[in-house]
């Protein structure tokens, strides 16, 4: 539920060109959960847990884009707001750089806090995840765009999100694997 709420004022906030109703769809996601359960389930090797967390964060892109396409669906006849266009860019490598301080950021603060953080934590991984899903679901509905450029831009808004869900697995792996290493040199339990 918590997706289908942050996904409907992402996309309000897209085709209204409200920033804030974007902003406040990354505070309810929910999905610091599942990146953090996906990172755990591969530190220990553990294939059913990598698979859960995979499914779980599959599905909820789905659920995005879909949200994206019910409301862009609604809204196809107008031009990409700016709030739209931002993230049509072309992707360059700082968005990984980006995404790996977003990673090593909520993993300290996973270590700091324990699991019961994993709620805001999901907050903060949001920032790169849920808009730019959702947004690409209100691109490919949205008929003032040629069909190459819609491509292009969903293409864009897509490798934005993969390159923020590597950055944070990659660098929550590696302060992880430090932590569990090397407990002396942290204090966060």
């Amino acid at each position: 539920m918590k997706i289908i709420l942050a996904s409907l004022m992402a996309s309000i906030g897209f085709i209204t060109n409200r920033q804030e109703s974007i902003i406040g769809s990354m505070l309810i996601s929910p999905f610091g959960g599942p990146i953090m359960g996906l990172v755990s389930a591969l530190l220990i090797f553990d294939a059913k847990a990598s698979l859960n967390s995979t499914i779980y964060i599959l599905i909820g892109f789905v659920i995005m884009v879909l949200v994206g396409m019910f409301i862009g669906y609604i809204n196809r006849n107008n031009p990409p707001t700016d709030e739209m266009k931002k993230r049509y860019n072309q992707p360059s490598k700082w968005i990984l750089i980006d995404g790996i301080f977003i990673g090593i950021v909520f993993s300290i603060v996973t270590l700091s806090s324990g699991s019961a953080v994993i709620e805001g934590v999901g907050a903060g991984i949001a920032v790169a995840l849920l808009p730019p899903i959702v947004n690409s679901g209100l691109t490919f509905m949205n008929t003032t765009l040629d069909k190459q450029t819609r491509h292009k831009n969903i293409k864009h808004t897509l490798f934005i999100t993969g390159a923020n869900v590597a950055g944070v697995v990659i660098a929550s792996m590696v302060v992880f694997s430090i932590h569990c290493n090397y407990k002396y040199l942290f204090k966060w339990e």
